[in-house]
């Protein structure tokens, strides 16, 4: 075979090399795409815990003369699907819900509010008969979308009453925040949740009228 027949078969085989590769590149990309749109779950289902990564400001202070108080079930006043606490919506063309599992959000809320406030020095009680104070608890966001970051919200409206009913406060509290993580990570949803209740709580015991509500006898 002459050299110029040799270079052409050599340029020949190369020609079909790259074609070959660049096939089989395709196959793979079209396999892993294929993949993950499988993988994608259709649906999300997050047990609540609380993780927080925020911490309470400690400008506030314990009034003197704080009576016990007891936190009564929270009333869930949110719309539509309760079991519903969020949706990813990084394809706007297959948004996938996320729901809770045990302990539902308001179960979950209610204890956790009462662990954080005993926490931070209030005399959160177990029984109402041992309480000067009936703290109502009605909540009306807990939410969380994803897109290209987890961003949260929870807010919930807080009265504060003596054991006769008068109403000695009543406020709305919020609490936001946002956070990057994996796409539907159930325990970046809790962590995103957990730092808007500690965030509302923030709020609302930096409140004046809150602080005096709690004084038994003012």
């Amino acid at each position: 075979m002459s050299r110029d027949g040799q270079h052409e078969q050599t340029r020949f085989t190369l020609s079909q090399l790259s074609r070959w590769s660049s096939r089989i590149l395709i196959a793979a990309l079209f396999c892993t795409c294929f993949t993950a749109c499988q993988d994608r779950p259709t649906s999300l289902t997050v047990a609540l815990n609380y993780s927080p990564t925020n911490t309470i400001s400690s400008a506030w202070a314990l009034p003197a003369g704080q009576g016990k108080i007891y936190i009564l079930p929270v009333d869930d006043e949110r719309k539509g699907d309760k079991t519903k606490l969020g949706e990813n919506l990084e394809d706007p063309t297959k948004v996938v819900p996320v729901t809770s599992g045990l302990p539902a959000p308001s179960d979950w809320l209610h204890d956790t509010l009462g662990d954080i406030l005993r926490s931070d020095g209030l005399n959160i009680v177990n029984n109402a008969d041992d309480a000067d104070l009936m703290m109502n608890v009605t909540l009306t966001v807990l939410w969380v979308n994803e897109a290209a970051d987890y961003n949260g919200q929870i807010t919930m409206i807080i009265k504060i009453q003596d054991k006769n009913g008068k109403v000695l406060f009543t406020a709305t509290t919020s609490g936001q925040y946002e956070s990057s993580g994996k796409s539907l990570n159930a325990g970046t949803y809790s962590e995103v949740l957990s730092n808007c209740l500690y965030s509302a709580v923030d709020r609302l015991l930096n409140t004046q009228g809150f602080q005096q509500s709690l004084v038994v006898g003012h």
